[in-house]
């Protein structure tokens, strides 16, 4: 699986078309689990993590807001396979990631990476991920 067919479903809702047809190639046939507002779906054998938020603060229907790959530093999940979205790479640092991708437009203080709405590079494990702000 590449990340532009993961890509396509980044945004949009759990009954659309894009997301209910990669969660089913992923082989997920249950809906995620919200825990503490996120519910995440964990394929460690593909180097890849799904993770959904509620579309808007009042809606139970899911969004796909973050897509995170795998370099495969992290002992759980083996390096995502595919060819990373946009020309990124593992080996990029903060500046390329911002130079492909445009400015974060959020920015975390609990892990020091910066999250945005294009893209997060977590300096501490080389994962890369992309992420949408919550639909108030």
């Amino acid at each position: 699986m590449n990340a532009s067919e993961i890509e396509t479903a980044f945004g949009k809702t759990e009954d659309s078309p894009e997301v209910s047809g990669l969660l089913s190639r992923l082989g997920v046939t249950s809906r995620p689990k919200l825990v503490d507002g996120v519910a995440e779906i964990k394929f460690p054998d593909l180097g890849l993590r799904l993770a959904f938020r509620p579309e808007t603060s009042k809606s139970s229907k899911l969004m796909l807001s973050s897509i995170i790959f795998h370099s495969g530093s992290e002992k759980e999940y083996q390096p995502f396979a595919g060819s990373l979205p946009r020309g990124l790479t593992f080996a990029d640092g903060r500046d390329a990631v911002r130079r492909k991708l445009g400015t974060p437009t959020i920015a975390s203080t609990v892990t020091g990476s910066t999250i945005g709405s294009a893209a997060d590079v977590d300096s501490r494990s080389s994962t890369r991920s992309l992420t949408t702000p919550l639909r108030r």
